[in-house]
């Protein structure tokens, strides 16, 4: 089977799908990935075909930085940078695409599930975070509802946290959908309601969730098609030898423990001096 995946963002959102594709590789499926060009060489360095988008991961992700926690404001500059490009991402994508027996698209590629449609053939999403509603745990970017001891309201809460997360991130998305995605590619319109994303549940559509169960086990009200599959890390690479300096600094003394946010902007000064803390009261060592 060939296989397409499309995804974009930084390298945090780009090489578990990597990984991911070198899985369907050695399961005996040829694996295309559509992201941008600086991934380029890190794409087939991992054996795998390579497809150009257009976009600027740098400048995506220094821009989400400067809005810091703010959600407002990350969600316009989030749909502003997807605007620069999501034209040109259609035409490529459909050009990546076509001859595939499958798409797998990310948030981030959520093209390829347009793309999917226009072609006629079957698309799963692959997600890092659960965006599948829930009554067991609130949305991501929800708090838990510590003051409610009553479980059938906690989960009426967990749901309804979803719920307003899918339809807040939809009024907004759909017009660069409509706009700019399914028009081009002679879809049909898509109101207000319901959301697309219910109706990709409501066709059943495969979900794969790259995690791993003993971390965050399936929710019990989750059905079949949302797959909780262990996490998708890359197979170490025999070539790769660390810098001399972090070299010398690791055989110098006792593991160290490690403290990393990927691509995550954390400006409280506060965080530091907690971590900073933490070394101290556990007696590790670490480097930056």
């Amino acid at each position: 089977m060939r296989v397409s995946i499309v995804t974009g963002g930084s390298r945090g959102d780009v090489q578990p799908y990597v990984a991911l594709g070198n899985g369907l590789v050695g399961a005996g499926h040829e694996v295309k990935v559509a992201t941008y060009a600086p991934f380029e060489g890190f794409v087939r360095d991992r054996g795998l075909e390579y497809a150009r988008l257009s976009g600027d991961p740098t400048r995506i992700v220094r821009t989400l930085q400067e809005c810091g926690r703010d959600p407002v404001c990350i969600a316009r500059r989030f749909f502003s940078e997807l605007a620069r490009f999501v034209e040109d991402n259609v035409g490529e994508c459909m050009e990546a695409c076509r001859g595939s027996d499958a798409v797998i698209y990310t948030p981030i590629g959520f093209v390829g599930s347009f793309v999917a449609q226009k072609l006629g053939v079957p698309a799963a999403s692959a997600v890092l975070q659960p965006l599948i509603p829930t009554r067991e745990f609130p949305s991501v970017i929800w708090p838990e509802a510590k003051v409610v001891s009553n479980d059938r309201l906690r989960g009426t809460y967990n749901r309804l946290t979803f719920s307003l997360t899918e339809q807040g991130f939809w009024q907004l998305f759909r017009f660069l959908v409509n706009g700019r995605v399914t028009r081009r590619l002679g879809l049909p319109h898509l109101p207000p309601l319901p959301t697309y994303f219910h109706k990709l549940r409501q066709r059943r559509e495969l979900a794969l969730c790259g995690w791993s169960p003993a971390v965050l086990p399936p929710p019990r009200d989750w059905d079949p098609w949302a797959r909780v599959t262990g996490y998708w890390f890359l197979d170490r690479s025999e070539e790769w030898r660390p810098p001399a300096h972090l070299e010398d600094f690791l055989e110098s003394g006792a593991p160290p423990v490690c403290v990393g946010f990927g691509s995550m902007s954390i400006r409280d000064p506060r965080i530091t001096q907690t971590i900073l803390s933490a070394f101290r009261s556990a007696g590790s060592r670490g480097c930056s």
